[in-house]
C-alpha cells in the first residue's frame, strides 16, 4: 500500500533548534537536521511524512535537580536545602514551557498542545497544580501530559483526583507515560507500572485516557487493562523488539517482539491504538515502515497511523 496519512501523537516538540540539540542530541548532526521545532517544522513534516503532531510537553525537572545537587553530601541538610530552593524554579520552567506551547499552537494548526500538569511537577501543591490546569485550558491546551515515573508519584495518588475529575467533566484527554521509565521507590514497584493506573480507571470511568508506550515493558498488564477498561486508548511509542537492534525499542527485549506485534495490536484493538514515536529522540519514518510491514489490513494500518487520532482528538 502507499504510505497513508501519519499523525504522531507523542512528540516532544521544542522551542528552537538549540533546545532540541541539547535535549535530543545526535552527535555529528548539522544544526539544520534538528527540525522538531518551529524553525524547521515544515522541513521535518516533509522529511518524516507527517500531517499532524500532538506536542507532549515535559521537562525532566527532577533529573535537572539531581544533577545540580550531585556533589552535595547525599541525605544532608545542605542537599535538602538546595532541593527546596530549586524546586520552585523548576516548576516555573514547566509553566513557561506550557505557556509557550499553547501560544505557539494558536499559530500552527498542525500542532495539538498537551501541557504538563501533575502533582509531581508541583511537588505536592494541589492548588498550584489545579491553577496551572485552569490557566492552560483557558489558553487553549487540548490535553494534559503526566509522567508518574519521572515526576515520582503513583497515578492513583489521591492528590491527582481533582485533576482527573476536572478533565473527566470537560472531556479533555490525558496522556500518561507508562512502564519502567523513571524507576521506583526503594523496595517498591515502578511508578508507571500499568497496574498502578487501575484505581484511576475504576474511579474515573469517563476520563479520556491515552496510556503511552503500549508495546514496552509490562505489555502483558496492558492486555488485561484493555479488556477490563474498553474506554482506554494507547499510543504505540516505544517500538517492538527486533533482534537486529534497529534502535526503536525503548525497553529492548522487554518490548513486544516484532513477530508478535500484529497479534498483540489486534488483541488490544487496532481501533484503540494510535501512532506515536517519542520523537525527536526516535525516528518517525522508520517506525511508519515497521507498521506498514505488519500483518494487518490496510484499514487497520490507516487507523493506527492517523484515523484513530483524528477521531479521538477531532482534528
Amino acid at each position: 500500500m502507499n504510505v497513508p496519512e501519519v499523525i504522531d501523537v507523542h512528540v516532544h516538540y521544542t522551542r528552537n533548534r538549540q533546545q532540541e540539540k541539547v535535549v535530543f542530541n545526535h552527535p555529528g548532526w548539522p544544526d539544520e537536521w534538528y527540525n522538531a521545532n518551529p524553525e524547521g517544522i515544515s522541513q521535518w513534516f516533509q522529511d518524516e511524512g507527517l500531517a499532524h503532531i500532538f506536542a507532549i510537553n515535559y521537562i525532566d525537572i527532577n533529573r535537572i535537580i539531581d544533577n545540580r545537587v550531585a556533589r552535595l553530601p547525599k541525605g544532608s541538610d545542605e542537599e535538602a536545602a538546595a532541593r527546596k530552593e530549586l524546586q520552585p524554579q523548576m516548576t516555573d520552567r514547566v509553566r513557561q514551557f506550557n505557556e509557550w506551547v499553547c501560544e505557539y499552537a494558536k499559530t500552527e494548526s498542525r500542532v495539538t498542545p498537551y501541557v504538563n500538569v501533575d502533582i509531581g511537577v508541583f511537588y505536592g501543591d494541589q492548588q498550584a497544580m489545579m491553577n496551572e490546569l485552569e490557566e492552560r485550558l483557558a489558553q487553549g491546551a487540548k490535553g494534559v501530559k503526566i509522567h508518574p515515573g519521572l515526576s515520582r508519584f503513583y497515578p492513583g495518588d489521591e492528590k491527582m483526583f481533582p485533576l482527573y475529575e476536572r478533565l473527566s467533566s470537560l472531556g479533555v484527554p490525558i496522556l500518561s507515560d507508562s512502564g519502567s521509565a523513571g524507576g521506583r521507590e526503594p523496595g517498591s514497584i515502578a511508578y508507571g507500572e500499568p497496574d498502578n493506573f487501575i484505581p484511576v480507571f475504576e474511579k474515573f470511568p469517563k476520563l479520556r485516557f491515552i496510556m503511552a508506550h503500549l508495546t514496552t515493558a509490562f505489555w502483558d498488564e496492558r492486555i488485561a487493562i484493555a479488556k477490563r477498561f474498553p474506554e482506554v486508548y494507547y499510543d504505540i511509542s516505544g517500538g517492538f523488539y527486533q533482534p537486529n537492534g534497529n534502535g526503536r525499542a525503548r525497553d529492548a527485549h522487554r518490548c513486544v517482539p516484532i513477530e508478535d506485534a500484529a497479534r498483540y495490536l489486534k488483541t488490544i484493538g487496532t481501533d484503540r491504538c494510535m501512532f506515536g514515536t517519542d520523537a525527536p529522540g526516535s525516528e518517525v519514518r522508520g517506525y511508519v515502515r515497521t507498521i506498514l510491514g505488519l500483518d494487518l489490513s490496510d484499514n487497520e494500518k490507516e487507523n493506527i497511523l492517523a484515523k484513530n487520532a483524528r477521531r479521538f482528538q477531532s482534528i
